[in-house]
Formats: structure tokens, C-alpha cells, sequence
């Protein structure tokens, strides 16, 4: 059960994400010279894929969070590990 074992969770996830990207991109090279001159088809024009847009908001600088915003962050991470200790 890869949900068990975080590490083999992301080498599985990590594959299928390779596995689509690779999928993608030789579709975009089989469509190529079928498409009109001038015209250039990217992988992601043709699928679009979950974690494309996540990288999108990534390439902006990272927001500084107020003290207030810190704060409270860290009440959240302390009460869910309080919640996990507890358990």
C-alpha cells in the first residue's frame, strides 16, 4: 500500500506525473505537422494538467506574511500536532 509509506507515495506519484508529462509531449510532436505553418502547438495547449496551474503561482514572489499571519500558522501546525500526539 504506497498511502502507507510516504516516500514510495511520491516516487509513485513523481512517475505517473513523468508518465503524463512524456505523454503530452509526444503528442504535441506527433500533432506538429498537421498544424499550420507559423502555428506552434505546446504540450500544454493540448492537455491541460492539475499541476500546471500550481506552478503558474509559483513563479511570482513569495508574499510575506504578517506576524498576525505567522502566528497564527503556527497555532495551526501546533494544535494539528497536538491532535497527532494525542491520538
Amino acid at each position: 500500500m504506497p498511502w502507507n509509506n510516504p516516500k514510495k507515495f511520491r516516487a509513485e506519484a513523481r512517475q505517473s506525473r513523468e508518465a503524463w508529462e512524456r505523454a503530452r509531449t509526444i503528442a504535441a510532436i506527433l500533432i506538429q505537422p498537421h498544424v499550420k505553418k507559423g502555428n506552434k502547438v505546446t504540450p500544454q495547449q493540448l492537455i491541460s494538467l492539475p499541476w500546471d496551474k500550481k506552478q503558474k503561482h509559483r513563479t511570482g514572489k513569495p508574499t510575506e506574511l504578517t506576524a498576525e499571519e505567522k502566528r497564527k500558522r503556527f497555532e495551526e501546525v501546533a494544535r494539528r500536532l497536538g491532535d497527532e500526539i494525542n491520538n
